[in-house]
């Protein structure tokens, strides 16, 4: 059985897929699985959940969406026993998979961020992987709670690092010209987002490009000083240089048949902690 909160808030199972019904109860299954593998109290979520205006019978009101849950858990084809009462709160039975958990497992950014820039298939797999979890804006709708708000930004957050990890065995890999469109995309989509931009100009100068790549880089040094009153960082900077070094994209190496499968990323909205 799988909670999934990448995207709306369902539950997977063997007979179906069931997307909760009612916001209430959407938002006491997140709050219970962003806090896997740990127990949240019923008071604590009264209080995220129903905030200052709680219904007046508010430990009834609470049982009955854990009942609506236990509902849907056997209609997606499990028992009902895998939301659990531990003393004087809620929890997830240990063998429910939280789809959100198994995405920050498998991107693995701090494994991740030392080899990065190398040619690895492997980890450029598990991050692929780890993106294509992703059905959308992470517990949408539930962006007014803010437990729930602030765990979404985070895997929001996490989503766009393990994208630009990706593109960037990519381009070590030699794909320059197979991430140009996304990486068009993103960079419209965060236009302030320096690595983003410092990897379009990198996959722009790799495929033959360079007069667009530095065009890139003129583009994003006019928005960081109109918008922030900044000028371009280190990380820019080296793409401008490598821009202008035509070798500089020279890969080495045995390079993998054909073009990567892609994950094409959209930024999400919000994250939080029910820890």
């Amino acid at each position: 059985m799988q909670v999934r909160l990448l995207g709306p808030v369902e539950i997977a199972g063997p007979h179906a897929v069931v997307v909760v019904r009612g916001s209430t109860a959407q938002a006491v299954l997140a709050l219970i699985a962003v806090g896997a593998p740990d127990a949240i109290t019923a008071d604590r979520l009264v209080d995220e959940v129903w905030g200052d205006d709680p219904p007046a019978n508010a430990a009834n009101a609470l049982q009955a969406r854990v009942s609506a849950l236990r509902r849907a858990f056997r209609e997606a084809g499990g028992s009902g026993d895998e939301l659990v009462r531990t003393g004087a709160g809620y929890g997830l039975h240990p063998e429910v998979e939280v789809d959100a958990v198994r995405f920050t497992r498998l991107a693995d950014l701090t494994s991740a961020n030392g080899a990065a820039h190398e040619p690895d298939p492997a980890l450029r797999r598990r991050l692929v992987d780890a993106l294509a979890l992703w059905r959308g804006a992470p517990m949408v709708g539930l962006e007014d709670i803010g437990a729930i708000a602030a765990r979404a930004r985070r895997l929001d957050e996490l989503r766009l690092l393990a994208t630009e990890r990706r593109i960037t065995i990519d381009l070590a890999l030699g794909h320059h010209a197979d991430v140009v469109a996304e990486l068009d995309e993103l960079v419209e989509r965060h236009p302030l987002r320096e690595r983003l931009w410092a990897l379009r100009i990198d996959a722009l100068a790799g495929s033959g490009r360079a007069a667009d790549a530095l065009r890139a880089y003129e583009e994003v040094r006019g928005l960081l000083a109109e918008e922030l009153g900044i000028e371009p960082g280190v990380d820019l900077r080296a793409a401008e240089r490598r821009a202008l070094d035509p070798s500089a994209h020279a890969v080495t190496g045995p390079q993998p048949p054909g073009p990567p499968d892609h994950t094409t990323t959209v930024a999400p909205p919000d994250e939080r902690d029910a820890a």
